[in-house]
């Protein structure tokens, strides 16, 4: 099952670019449905899922999903998850919310179209806020960490005000503020460095050194700073406690991490192992 979504900001807007560039170009909606297959719902997580998922908690909430999609008479499945909200973005119905609820379906490999809201009349904007929006019951709460990354990708996007983002966010109108002053303050010493491709964590790392960046993407550049910032606490820390810490911290992160080295091994960006005590702590970890 794959759960990562939202893996920068510019996915974001050029997911956001691209979905208007398809509404320009195609075709009004065909009617107003209430109910849709599965298979006929498109995902574009980067625009409309707002929570960066990969953890262990995301996969127990489809799990748990799935469960409650009741069988019902000679083992036809019923479905008692509320309604995917839908929008058509001009070949296709697309998911705004009730990615987790897909993803349900998908799982239990569900024989019966699903019900759906469908959003009409609404521009691509109001789209995404609706996607924002925390009233299903089905829909796994955002972290304080998905709340201000989705921030930071509205502030980014540059076309809402500062009470829209901390509405839709639910964040304080001082954070926002914050990102904005960053922002200038970011363009303005790396005028040749697309802010989109950082997000906010890294963005408020450059914000505490703010170190030239010639010569190393941002990533590399972020790393280096959290490096010095935890250099310290790290020393002498063996490679279990590590892996207990990053597991606490976040669930399902020393998966994602160990998942991502085993994606980038032998690549040009990593020619040697970025986690060297990874590989065998896992195996013996594999709670986290």
């Amino acid at each position: 099952m794959n759960l990562i979504f939202n893996k920068s900001p510019s996915e974001f807007l050029d997911a956001k670019k691209a979905t208007e560039d398809r509404i320009a170009n195609g075709r009004p909606a065909p009617g107003t449905p209430r109910l849709l297959k599965w298979s006929e719902i498109e995902c574009i997580p980067d625009l409309f899922q707002q929570r960066r998922i990969y953890s262990e908690s995301s996969e127990s909430h489809v799990q748990t999903l799935a469960r409650a999609i009741k069988l019902g008479p000679r083992g036809a499945r019923q479905a008692s998850l509320e309604a995917v909200t839908v929008v058509w973005v001009g070949d296709a119905w697309a998911c705004v919310d009730g990615h987790h609820r897909l993803m349900a379906y998908r799982w239990v490999n569900h024989p019966a179209p699903v019900p759906v809201r469908v959003l009409r009349n609404i521009t691509l904007g109001e789209s995404i806020k609706a996607s924002l929006g925390d009233n299903s019951k089905d829909k796994l709460p955002l972290t304080m960490r998905c709340k201000t990354e989705a921030a930071w990708r509205l502030t980014l996007e540059g076309s809402m005000s500062k009470a829209t983002i901390k509405a839709l966010a639910d964040v304080d109108e001082s954070t926002i503020s914050i990102m904005r002053r960053t922002l200038k303050q970011f363009a303005k010493a790396h005028p040749e460095v697309t802010p989109g491709n950082l997000t906010w964590a890294q963005m408020r790392l450059w914000k505490l050194e703010p170190n030239p960046m010639d010569g190393k993407d941002e990533e590399q550049k972020a790393a280096e700073q959290l490096l010095r910032r935890t250099e310290k606490h790290l020393k002498d820390v063996s490679a279990r406690v590590l892996l207990r810490a990053l597991g606490m911290h976040s669930p399902g992160l020393v998966e994602e991490l160990f998942q991502l080295h085993q994606t980038l091994k032998g690549s040009e960006a990593y020619d040697t192992n970025p986690f060297p005590h990874l590989t065998n702590a896992v195996e013996e970890y594999t709670e986290f």
